[in-house]
């Protein structure tokens, strides 16, 4: 009988720690799994799992780390649900070398990583701005037979994008749609920015385009994105008619968006669209900083030396400075 209430009284803890992993009451989990031990009350993987799941919500990646070497010190074997709950916990906590320690451990244990592993190992990389082992991590996935989700592709998308990489971003984005995979925002912001950095200013309208016909939202770095391939293309009436649409449909301008318009003038020497979108700028509020200054400077450079422009341009353009 006293065998049986222990047993009982196990599962009455397991199950309070398991509401614990639900309400984010990481504190109260490790004190009932403390009250087991000094109750001598047995602890098993599914308990020990819904610990590390409470403390890994709760950000409390050092306590997760600890209750996962207790397992294994006391000879509980981890499996994929709670390596994957400590994974959680170190990317929260931004700690990419003990989200990639944890993901060996797992693969020196005979665990395979599942998709979940390693979306959470390859964003924390690539938020760490680990471009290379982003993608030596999605190409582990792939070769470990695993359907990359759409945040995967995603992320190394950015990663190729951020290497110089673009077309591989772009035919990998090509890939996304093949598979049957919807791309988010993210997908196509991520793809319109690699379009950015191959001067692919027609294909980063057309990902603009093909957003709006999903029905995607449309935010601002999807629109700087935009603009900046228009820019780095040269197609500066692209670039300034995407702006006026921001404009019109009431987003929220901010300092980088014109400068990626500014930059768009400058590249076509446009210096009449510079000084008004200089003067745009200070009617909303927003101060130009000397990256701007510099640039606008440059979009005038040719017209500086006509008598006309020193007369009334430049003085107006100065007297905004």
């Amino acid at each position: 009988m006293q065998h049986e209430g222990l047993q009982l009284d196990a599962i009455i803890c397991g199950a309070a720690i398991s509401a614990c992993s639900n309400n984010d009451a990481w504190e109260l989990a490790l004190q009932l799994l403390a009250g087991m031990h000094h109750g001598s009350l047995q602890k098993d993987v599914i308990i020990c799992s819904a610990a590390i799941s409470a403390c890994s919500k709760g950000e409390a990646w050092e306590e997760v780390l600890q209750l996962l070497a207790d397992m294994q010190h006391s000879g509980l074997q981890p499996n994929v649900i709670t390596y994957n709950s400590a994974i959680a916990a170190c990317v929260k906590s931004e700690h990419w070398e003990e989200t990639l320690r944890l993901l060996a451990i797992m693969q020196q244990s005979c665990l395979q990583p599942d998709v979940i592993s390693y979306d959470a190992a390859i964003g924390v990389c690539l938020k760490s701005q680990l471009w290379d082992k982003t993608l030596q991590l999605f190409t582990d996935m792939q070769q470990a037979r695993l359907d990359p989700s759409v945040i995967a592709c995603t992320s190394a998308i950015s990663a190729f994008e951020r290497k110089g990489r673009w077309e591989e971003a772009l035919q990998l984005f090509a890939d996304i749609r093949h598979s049957g995979l919807q791309p988010d925002a993210h997908s196509y912001s991520a793809a319109m920015s690699a379009c950015s950095k191959g001067e692919a200013w027609e294909e980063a309208l057309q990902l603009f385009a093909d957003m709006q016909h999903v029905g995607l939202q449309l935010d601002i770095v999807t629109y700087n994105a935009s603009i900046n391939a228009c820019s780095n293309g040269e197609a500066w009436e692209d670039a300034l008619q995407l702006f006026a649409v921001m404009q019109h449909d009431g987003l929220q301008l901010d300092t980088i968006l014109y400068s990626s318009a500014i930059n768009a003038c400058e590249r076509s020497k446009r210096w009449e669209d510079t000084l008004q979108l200089l003067a745009s700028m200070h009617l909303a509020g927003l101060k130009p900083n000397a990256i701007i200054y510099t640039t606008a400077i440059c979009a005038c450079e040719e017209h500086l030396r006509r008598k006309e422009f020193r007369n009334e341009g430049f003085s107006s353009f100065v007297s905004r400075m």
